[in-house]
């Protein structure tokens, strides 16, 4: 399936966030960090689900950092028990 000019930018935009992201938290495993908190106000509003399935899979991504554990945090109100699984 091809993408247009739009759709292609944005999908080489989601993959150079992951390698930035991945590549800061090698950084701060190296730095002796053991845990990672990251803040996503974003998933406690009022998204649809393939939003939650995108950030399931980008902290997936994330997460194939050995030896470090990352704690997703949010505010103001839990996250549905659906989003857990």
């Amino acid at each position: 399936m091809a993408f247009d000019k739009s759709e292609d930018c944005e999908e080489k935009l989601k993959l150079q966030n992951q390698m930035w992201c991945r590549e800061v938290i090698t950084e701060l495993k190296e730095a002796g960090a053991s845990w990672i908190q990251m803040d996503e106000p974003k998933l406690v509003m009022d998204i649809e689900s393939c939003q939650y399935n995108a950030f399931k899979k980008a902290y997936a991504v994330l997460g194939e950092v050995s030896g470090v554990k990352l704690l997703v945090e949010t505010y103001f109100t839990d996250l549905p028990a659906e989003s857990y699984l």
